[in-house]
């Protein structure tokens, strides 16, 4: 995967079986550490390019068991008291909300608890209000928001102009989504200090793309 996407640098975790699998790709001139990581996340923290300052991503996969999504929850209240960079946190999430975000079925009130007191904010987004389907049509069908971005105010006070966007897929039952940090290519003045960045999960069904580059050309990072 990583010589197919063209990247330099890759750190990977090993799926459980079917489930889960995780893996973190970078260029090779990309000043990014590996923190920890879990069956359930990747942490990292980047440099900002031309500045010696640094930013914090992390890379989420919620079980899809209800009953254990608590361990998800108590994993990101550990990891927001570990460290106080500007974060982005994203990820399939396997959670909701609020009821705007489901067509069908319900949600559990936690997550929104875990995102407020780990200070994460939801920027919003462009596109589908669903980033996930069932398959299935009438009664029978489910649609949520599953997968999203979440962030510190700090880190939207770096990248202002920071945008969410579902993407249409073609193959898998989540939708793309891509975080573009600067919105418009011409918004930015010097495209050299760009950083390219790509995320990726291996779900059970397909390799799940959780981050698309940062770069002058692509300027974003996405997950699906």
């Amino acid at each position: 995967m990583r010589v197919k996407s063209g990247f330099r640098n890759c750190f990977s975790v090993a799926a459980n079986r079917r489930l889960g699998g995780l893996a973190l790709l970078w260029v090779e001139d990309l000043d990014l550490i590996i923190k920890s990581y879990s069956l359930s996340h990747i942490d990292s923290v980047i440099k900002l390019i031309g500045r010696n300052s640094y930013w914090r991503l992390t890379g989420v996969y919620g079980g899809p068991e209800t009953q254990l999504r608590h361990e998800t929850w108590s994993l990101l209240y550990s990891l927001s008291n570990q460290c106080d960079l500007p974060w982005l946190c994203m990820g399939d999430f396997n959670e909701i909300i609020s009821m705007a975000e489901r067509e069908g079925g319900r949600y559990i009130t936690e997550f929104r608890e875990t995102l407020d007191a780990c200070r994460l904010r939801d920027p919003g987004f462009h596109g589908c209000p669903y980033t996930w389907s069932n398959g299935r049509e009438g009664e029978n069908r489910i649609r949520s928001r599953l997968d999203r971005g979440a962030s510190t105010v700090v880190w939207l006070s770096i990248f202002p102009t920071a945008v969410v966007t579902h993407q249409v897929s073609g193959v898998s039952d989540h939708c793309p989504i891509l975080i573009s940090l600067y919105d418009h290519v011409n918004q930015i003045k010097n495209q050299e200090e760009l950083q390219d960045l790509k995320l990726c999960g291996l779900n059970k069904r397909d390799v799940k793309i959780l981050s698309e580059k940062l770069g002058a050309k692509k300027g974003a990072i996405g997950e699906h």
